[in-house]
């Protein structure tokens, strides 16, 4: 007879049908990741930046919101390193958290395949995972296979937008505008999802934050110093609720 243990045993939470039902119900991330990142390409090429550098920035840096971000500070010379990355870290620190959250549902995949498969973490395949695991279904390919067509669209927008002859004006120069601003909207829904008291607190705090430091230092550094509340704020709430 078999037992529990087992069968437990069995259950491989790293599978390649997983993938296939990641790919199966990420496919439509593939258009509109590829949408947004068309802009991207566009403003990289606005910038100056030449196609491999806009490839590669979109490529391996895999992240509309530091890109978007850390776009707008390109103009600035001498070319403000620290500044860019601190935005960096403050605008992903969430993948901590997302990542510690990933860990306590998948403790027995080994490193070699859990880090590897965290290089396509993004917020919509994260919520997606984690609700699967919540269910049962506790397999890492369904993080990577619903995370391919986001990178795949994300990377092939910046190309195509980087190789069109685009200038930004009308329409097209309102979306530069606003692009940073609406990739952070677009995460609020899933990340205040049946939480949205314990999300809404640190968006404020930032805002706040922003709001305040840009009376004492430069914007760029202000907001940074308003992720940087803001982020500490949504850590420690994050490690309470945990602690419940």
């Amino acid at each position: 007879m078999t037992t529990v243990e087992a069968q437990a045993g069995d259950r491989r939470p790293f599978t390649l049908a997983g993938v296939g039902r990641g790919l199966k119900v990420g496919w439509p991330f593939l258009f509109s990741s590829g949408a947004i990142g068309l802009i991207m390409g566009v403003t990289y090429r606005e910038l100056g930046l030449d196609a491999i550098h806009a490839f590669l920035l979109s490529a391996l840096l895999y992240s509309g919101t530091a890109q978007a971000v850390t776009a707008a500070m390109w103009t600035v010379s001498p070319l403000p390193l620290a500044a860019m990355m601190l935005a960096i870290l403050s605008v992903n620190a969430r993948y901590l958290v997302m990542g510690a959250n990933l860990r306590q549902h998948f403790s027995d995949v080994p490193l070699r395949r859990m880090l590897p498969a965290l290089f396509l973490l993004a917020d919509a395949n994260w919520v997606l995972t984690v609700a699967k695991a919540e269910k049962g279904d506790r397999d890492v390919g369904l993080l990577v296979g619903s995370g391919l067509p986001m990178w795949s669209g994300w990377v092939a927008g910046t190309v195509a937008g980087h190789a069109l002859n685009l200038a930004p004006k009308g329409a097209l120069a309102l979306a530069f505008a606003f692009l940073p601003l609406g990739l952070i909207v677009s995460m609020i829904p899933a990340q205040m999802k049946g939480k949205a008291r314990a999300v809404a607190l640190p968006w404020v705090i930032t805002a706040a934050g922003v709001w305040a430091a840009s009376y004492l230092m430069p914007l760029t550094w202000a907001t940074l110093a308003g992720a940087a509340l803001g982020t500490a704020i949504g850590a420690m709430r994050g490690r309470d609720d945990a602690g419940k």
